[in-house]
């Protein structure tokens, strides 16, 4: 059992969930985001952040909560989606998505994603 424990916890690539320094950006009808202060990293005009997601009301058997890394373009107004962890009800890890390289696509934020109140906190510079 614990050895079990132990890979699930390795092949988690972001930080978890339920540690308390994520800091609440938004909500809507379907979710909670935050941003996890620590995992912000700038280069030129692009952030890259670690988001935390929580569903409000999940589908039965659907993930509940997850970590996504994104990578934010502040000027190009586009994200793009790196990996994400996800979580069960419980806060229990349940797998990994990570998009292959070669895979990895800007897309551009319309006006009401939750990626434009985030992007919006990361690039104004409201996390510092």
């Amino acid at each position: 059992m614990t050895s079990g424990l132990l890979l699930a916890m390795a092949m988690q690539l972001l930080p978890a969930p339920g540690l308390p320094r994520w800091r609440t950006v938004g909500r809507n009808a379907q979710a909670e985001y935050a941003i996890d202060p620590q995992s912000v990293q700038r280069q030129g005009t692009r952030v890259r952040a670690a988001v935390r997601f929580r569903f409000i009301r999940p589908p039965a058997g659907a993930p509940s909560m997850g970590v996504a890394r994104y990578l934010y373009d502040c000027r190009g107004n586009t994200v793009r989606s790196e990996a994400s962890d996800l979580y069960d009800g419980r806060g229990r890890f349940v797998g990994t998505q990570q998009t292959p390289a070669n895979q990895l696509r800007d897309l551009p934020i319309g006006p009401t994603s939750p990626n434009a109140q985030l992007r919006t906190h990361l690039c104004t510079g409201r996390n510092r």
